[in-house]
């Protein structure tokens, strides 16, 4: 049941206000917790399929998303999502695009840092992503607009994240942040809520981590090594050979629907375009092979936010 007597919140974007409705325990943890003599607190209700917020746009280097283009349409409850701080580190590989594709497709607020391959072993981005990868994203309540940061490829990149304090949470895995922001918007690019879509969407998704992204990644790291280098023709053979199986399985899929995992787009969509732009930008592919990956690359190209998510990098 959902409380009439909302708080006003304020939004990170635009100064906007709007409540945001409240949803009380169920019965059986009320009583669970009248038992442990606490209170029956109320806890945030998101909507099921969380409207749009803002839409994007460059400011400057390193910074995006710095003011709301639109309002976000009324829920059911004649309320509006709030949601957190996103910070993204992140770079121009396509495993950096599919982030930034998914929070313009979403219309989820963020701060983009744009964070060199060569500064991911610093210790300060490394107490963020331990693994020292890109991408990473951290969270922190919704709170005032602040001024647009420092881009972290300024040398005072770490004075800079350091002033922000721990985050809340910090995510790391270009697939394991996907799945929290479709969460995050209420199931959206994540089958909203039907768990035979969101199964599907998301053995698509580890496909793509699993096999594309590492043999794409491995056919781009031979090809780039000096001629002369010795097993530089092997791994080019071996990696673009199973490349091109990998997109001879999902052009069969893609035969028979639109969109990779199920009829409508999905963060699978997001996470493997990327990868197959670069890949069929670099001609790796017969002009006339895997003709269906090819009309749903076109269809994923022409999609706004696939063009701003794609155009932070630019």
């Amino acid at each position: 049941m959902v409380s009439e007597a909302a708080g006003w919140r304020l939004l990170p974007l635009g100064w906007a206000v709007a409540p945001v409705p409240l949803v009380a325990p169920s019965q059986s943890t009320a009583r669970r917790l009248a038992a442990l003599g606490c209170a029956a607190a109320h806890r945030p209700r998101y909507p099921a399929a969380a409207p749009r917020v803002a839409v994007g746009h460059r400011i400057g280097r390193g910074v995006t998303m710095a003011a709301a283009k639109e309002s976000a349409p009324a829920t059911a409850a004649g309320s509006t999502v709030e949601y957190p701080r996103i910070d993204l580190y992140s770079w121009g590989t396509p495993n950096g695009k599919k982030v930034t594709i998914a929070l313009e497709l979403l219309g989820i607020p963020y701060t983009h840092h744009s964070l060199p391959l060569s500064r991911v072993k610093e210790p300060w981005f490394v107490a963020i992503c331990p693994n020292g990868r890109i991408p990473a994203i951290t969270v922190n309540a919704p709170g005032p607009q602040e001024p647009p940061p420092k881009p972290v490829d300024d040398a005072d990149a770490a004075a800079t994240a350091a002033g922000r304090g721990a985050p809340e949470l910090a995510v790391m895995e270009s697939g394991a942040i996907l799945i929290y922001l479709s969460d995050l918007a209420g199931g959206r690019l994540l089958g909203e809520g039907d768990p035979h879509k969101k199964v599907a969407i998301l053995q698509w998704l580890m496909w793509q981590m699993g096999g594309v992204g590492p043999m794409f990644g491995q056919a781009n790291h031979f090809d780039r090594l000096p001629l002369t280098t010795v097993g530089r023709k092997y791994g080019v053979t071996r990696y673009t050979a199973e490349g091109e199986r990998l997109l001879g399985v999902l052009d069969a899929a893609l035969a028979s629907r639109d969109w990779v995992a199920t009829d409508a787009l999905s963060i699978a969509d997001v996470s493997i375009y990327p990868w197959v732009a670069s890949w069929m930008a670099k001609g790796r592919s017969a002009p006339d092979a895997h003709p269906h990956v090819r009309a749903w690359a076109a269809r994923m190209e022409a999609l706004e936010g696939v063009k701003r998510g794609m155009a932070v990098y630019a």
